[in-house]
Protein backbone atom coordinates (compact mmCIF):
# COMPACT_ATOMS: atom_id res chain seq x y z
CA UNK A 1 0.00 0.00 0.00
CA UNK A 2 1.57 3.15 -0.85
CA UNK A 3 1.30 6.80 0.56
CA UNK A 4 -0.93 7.67 -1.59
CA UNK A 5 -3.71 4.74 -1.07
CA UNK A 6 -3.27 5.39 2.80
CA UNK A 7 -4.35 9.10 2.06
CA UNK A 8 -7.12 8.16 -0.16
CA UNK A 9 -8.37 5.76 2.54
CA UNK A 10 -7.92 8.55 5.50
CA UNK A 11 -9.45 11.24 3.52
CA UNK A 12 -12.87 8.82 2.20
CA UNK A 13 -12.98 7.96 6.32
CA UNK A 14 -13.68 11.78 6.57
CA UNK A 15 -10.09 12.80 8.00
CA UNK A 16 -8.79 16.47 7.75
CA UNK A 17 -5.09 15.52 6.85
CA UNK A 18 -4.91 19.39 5.30
CA UNK A 19 -4.74 20.76 8.47
CA UNK A 20 -2.35 18.10 10.57
CA UNK A 21 0.70 17.15 10.33
CA UNK A 22 2.09 16.62 6.52
CA UNK A 23 1.05 13.06 5.19
CA UNK A 24 4.37 12.60 3.60
CA UNK A 25 6.04 13.54 6.84
CA UNK A 26 7.67 10.21 8.55
CA UNK A 27 6.47 11.58 11.70
CA UNK A 28 2.84 11.47 10.14
CA UNK A 29 0.36 9.49 13.08
CA UNK A 30 -3.26 8.81 12.30
CA UNK A 31 -6.01 10.31 14.58
CA UNK A 32 -6.80 8.22 17.69
CA UNK A 33 -9.58 5.97 16.25
CA UNK A 34 -10.97 2.66 17.15
CA UNK A 35 -10.89 -0.18 14.90
CA UNK A 36 -12.90 -3.63 14.39
CA UNK A 37 -9.85 -4.88 14.17
CA UNK A 38 -8.18 -3.42 17.27
CA UNK A 39 -8.78 -6.32 20.56
CA UNK A 40 -6.33 -4.74 22.94
CA UNK A 41 -7.92 -2.17 25.82
CA UNK A 42 -7.38 1.55 25.95
CA UNK A 43 -6.24 0.57 29.57
CA UNK A 44 -3.32 -1.90 27.88
CA UNK A 45 -2.77 1.52 25.08
CA UNK A 46 -2.47 3.62 27.79
CA UNK A 47 0.41 1.81 29.29
CA UNK A 48 1.92 1.69 26.16
CA UNK A 49 4.87 4.19 24.75
CA UNK A 50 3.10 7.11 22.81
CA UNK A 51 5.16 5.65 19.38
CA UNK A 52 3.94 2.33 20.47
CA UNK A 53 0.64 2.68 20.78
CA UNK A 54 0.55 4.61 18.10
CA UNK A 55 2.14 1.87 15.55
CA UNK A 56 -0.65 -0.10 17.10
CA UNK A 57 -3.65 1.64 15.90
CA UNK A 58 -1.99 2.27 12.76
CA UNK A 59 -1.51 -1.25 12.14
CA UNK A 60 -4.75 -2.21 12.87
CA UNK A 61 -7.18 0.58 11.43
CA UNK A 62 -5.28 0.45 7.51
CA UNK A 63 -5.96 -3.86 8.07
CA UNK A 64 -9.52 -3.94 7.18
CA UNK A 65 -8.85 -1.77 4.14
CA UNK A 66 -6.50 -4.07 2.42
CA UNK A 67 -8.18 -7.24 2.81
CA UNK A 68 -11.41 -5.48 1.09
CA UNK A 69 -8.65 -4.57 -1.56
CA UNK A 70 -7.28 -7.91 -1.34
CA UNK A 71 -3.77 -7.01 -0.48
CA UNK A 72 -1.13 -9.78 -0.94
CA UNK A 73 1.56 -8.65 1.47
CA UNK A 74 0.86 -7.48 5.05
CA UNK A 75 4.97 -7.29 5.70
CA UNK A 76 4.21 -3.67 6.94
CA UNK A 77 1.55 -4.59 9.87
CA UNK A 78 4.10 -7.43 10.93
CA UNK A 79 7.34 -4.85 11.39
CA UNK A 80 4.91 -2.54 12.89
CA UNK A 81 4.13 -5.09 15.76
CA UNK A 82 7.54 -6.19 15.59
CA UNK A 83 8.86 -2.56 16.67
CA UNK A 84 6.34 -2.25 19.72
CA UNK A 85 7.41 -5.48 21.36
CA UNK A 86 11.16 -4.37 21.13
CA UNK A 87 10.40 -0.91 22.09
CA UNK A 88 8.53 -2.47 25.11
CA UNK A 89 10.21 -5.05 26.24
CA UNK A 90 13.56 -2.40 25.38
CA UNK A 91 12.28 0.00 27.46
CA UNK A 92 11.15 -2.36 30.23
CA UNK A 93 13.03 -5.21 31.28
CA UNK A 94 16.42 -4.96 29.35
CA UNK A 95 16.60 -2.00 31.61
CA UNK A 96 16.32 -3.58 34.78
CA UNK A 97 18.82 -6.09 33.66
CA UNK A 98 21.00 -2.83 32.63
CA UNK A 99 20.27 -1.92 36.01
CA UNK A 100 21.54 -5.48 37.81
CA UNK A 101 24.52 -5.38 35.46
CA UNK A 102 25.66 -2.12 36.75
CA UNK A 103 23.88 0.69 34.78
CA UNK A 104 23.04 3.69 36.27
CA UNK A 105 19.74 3.77 34.39
CA UNK A 106 18.11 6.95 36.34
CA UNK A 107 20.36 9.10 34.27
CA UNK A 108 21.14 6.32 31.12
CA UNK A 109 17.89 5.09 30.40
CA UNK A 110 17.99 3.21 27.25
CA UNK A 111 21.30 5.02 26.84
CA UNK A 112 25.34 4.39 26.55
CA UNK A 113 26.46 4.48 30.12
CA UNK A 114 30.97 5.60 29.43
CA UNK A 115 33.34 3.54 31.48
CA UNK A 116 30.96 1.20 32.02
CA UNK A 117 31.03 -2.77 31.38
CA UNK A 118 27.76 -4.64 31.44
CA UNK A 119 28.27 -8.27 29.88
CA UNK A 120 26.42 -11.41 30.46
CA UNK A 121 26.14 -14.86 28.63
CA UNK A 122 22.99 -16.55 27.22
CA UNK A 123 22.31 -20.38 27.54
CA UNK A 124 25.28 -20.52 26.11
CA UNK A 125 28.21 -19.33 28.65
CA UNK A 126 30.55 -18.59 25.90
CA UNK A 127 27.93 -16.29 24.06
CA UNK A 128 28.47 -13.16 26.02
CA UNK A 129 25.87 -10.10 25.39
CA UNK A 130 26.75 -6.59 25.97
CA UNK A 131 23.78 -4.60 27.71
CA UNK A 132 25.89 -1.23 27.12
CA UNK A 133 27.02 -1.89 23.75
CA UNK A 134 28.17 1.30 22.11
CA UNK A 135 26.86 2.45 18.68
CA UNK A 136 27.80 5.59 16.42
CA UNK A 137 24.12 7.07 16.64
CA UNK A 138 23.46 9.96 19.14
CA UNK A 139 19.92 9.80 17.99
CA UNK A 140 19.72 6.59 19.56
CA UNK A 141 21.87 8.11 22.82
CA UNK A 142 24.50 5.97 21.55
CA UNK A 143 23.69 2.61 22.81
CA UNK A 144 22.35 -0.27 21.07
CA UNK A 145 20.51 -2.83 22.35
CA UNK A 146 20.98 -6.91 22.30
CA UNK A 147 18.63 -8.31 19.66
CA UNK A 148 15.30 -9.83 21.34
CA UNK A 149 16.23 -13.08 21.31
CA UNK A 150 19.94 -12.50 22.66
CA UNK A 151 18.18 -10.55 25.84
CA UNK A 152 15.49 -13.62 26.54
CA UNK A 153 18.20 -16.09 26.35
CA UNK A 154 20.62 -13.93 29.22
CA UNK A 155 17.82 -12.36 31.17
CA UNK A 156 16.15 -15.96 31.53
CA UNK A 157 19.78 -17.04 32.80
CA UNK A 158 20.36 -14.23 35.16
CA UNK A 159 17.44 -14.62 36.47
CA UNK A 160 17.77 -18.86 37.10
CA UNK A 161 21.54 -17.94 38.55
CA UNK A 162 20.70 -15.16 40.73
CA UNK A 163 17.04 -16.15 41.92
CA UNK A 164 15.53 -12.96 41.07
CA UNK A 165 12.36 -11.73 38.80
CA UNK A 166 12.22 -8.31 37.48
CA UNK A 167 8.10 -8.51 38.43
CA UNK A 168 6.73 -11.44 39.68
CA UNK A 169 5.55 -12.82 36.46
CA UNK A 170 8.44 -12.98 35.13
CA UNK A 171 8.48 -17.13 35.57
CA UNK A 172 9.21 -19.72 33.06
CA UNK A 173 6.17 -19.22 30.95
CA UNK A 174 6.98 -15.94 30.57
CA UNK A 175 10.43 -16.29 29.18
CA UNK A 176 8.78 -19.35 27.05
CA UNK A 177 6.13 -16.70 25.87
CA UNK A 178 8.98 -14.38 25.00
CA UNK A 179 11.25 -17.05 22.65
CA UNK A 180 7.81 -18.30 21.26
CA UNK A 181 7.07 -14.94 19.57
CA UNK A 182 10.56 -13.85 18.97
CA UNK A 183 10.51 -17.02 16.78
CA UNK A 184 7.17 -16.27 15.32
CA UNK A 185 8.63 -12.71 15.26
CA UNK A 186 11.98 -13.74 13.34
CA UNK A 187 10.35 -16.03 10.65
CA UNK A 188 7.56 -13.53 9.48
CA UNK A 189 10.08 -10.94 9.26
CA UNK A 190 12.63 -12.23 7.61
CA UNK A 191 10.27 -14.13 5.05
CA UNK A 192 9.79 -9.92 3.56
CA UNK A 193 12.87 -10.50 2.06
CA UNK A 194 12.31 -12.70 -0.01
CA UNK A 195 8.00 -12.91 -0.02
CA UNK A 196 5.46 -11.65 1.21
CA UNK A 197 4.12 -11.85 4.90
CA UNK A 198 0.65 -13.41 4.26
CA UNK A 199 -2.38 -12.50 6.13
CA UNK A 200 -2.55 -15.78 8.14
CA UNK A 201 0.75 -15.49 8.69
CA UNK A 202 0.06 -11.87 10.21
CA UNK A 203 -2.87 -12.84 12.31
CA UNK A 204 -0.49 -15.98 14.27
CA UNK A 205 1.87 -13.12 14.55
CA UNK A 206 -0.40 -10.71 15.93
CA UNK A 207 -2.14 -13.26 17.98
CA UNK A 208 0.70 -14.50 19.78
CA UNK A 209 1.60 -10.43 20.30
CA UNK A 210 -2.02 -9.98 21.98
CA UNK A 211 -2.22 -12.77 24.32
CA UNK A 212 1.87 -11.50 25.43
CA UNK A 213 0.30 -8.07 25.66
CA UNK A 214 -2.72 -8.91 27.71
CA UNK A 215 -0.70 -10.85 30.25
CA UNK A 216 2.81 -9.34 30.41
CA UNK A 217 2.36 -5.44 29.54
CA UNK A 218 0.81 -4.04 33.02
CA UNK A 219 3.91 -5.43 34.78
CA UNK A 220 6.37 -4.05 31.75
CA UNK A 221 4.65 -0.51 32.60
CA UNK A 222 5.07 -0.10 36.12
CA UNK A 223 8.71 -2.04 35.98
CA UNK A 224 9.28 0.70 33.56
CA UNK A 225 8.13 3.32 35.61
CA UNK A 226 9.49 2.30 38.51
CA UNK A 227 13.09 2.82 36.54
CA UNK A 228 12.62 5.83 35.20
CA UNK A 229 11.82 6.78 38.93
CA UNK A 230 7.26 7.19 38.48
CA UNK A 231 5.20 7.42 41.56
CA UNK A 232 2.03 5.03 41.28
CA UNK A 233 0.81 7.97 41.06
CA UNK A 234 2.30 8.95 38.00
CA UNK A 235 0.90 8.53 34.43
CA UNK A 236 3.68 8.82 32.12
CA UNK A 237 2.21 6.84 29.27
CA UNK A 238 1.58 6.88 26.64
CA UNK A 239 4.27 9.60 26.27
CA UNK A 240 7.66 10.10 25.00
CA UNK A 241 10.46 9.00 27.59
CA UNK A 242 11.93 12.05 28.88
CA UNK A 243 15.63 13.23 27.52
CA UNK A 244 17.35 12.13 30.65
CA UNK A 245 20.83 10.63 28.85
CA UNK A 246 21.30 14.26 27.92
Amino acid sequence: MTFDDLYYWATVKGFDLESSIPFHSPTFHLPINRSDEENLPLRLLDMMDLNSAQNYREACYFLPQKKELFFTDYSSEAILLSTILERELNQSIVQWVRRELGIDVSKFFAAYQPGRSAHYHGEAKDNIIDFNRYCNDAERKNWQAPSLGQSCAAIRTYCEWRHVRPFPEADALFFSRWAQLVSRRNRVIHLQTTRTVTLNELYELKTLFEHFMFAYLPALAKLRSELLGYSDDDKPFPGKLPNIAD
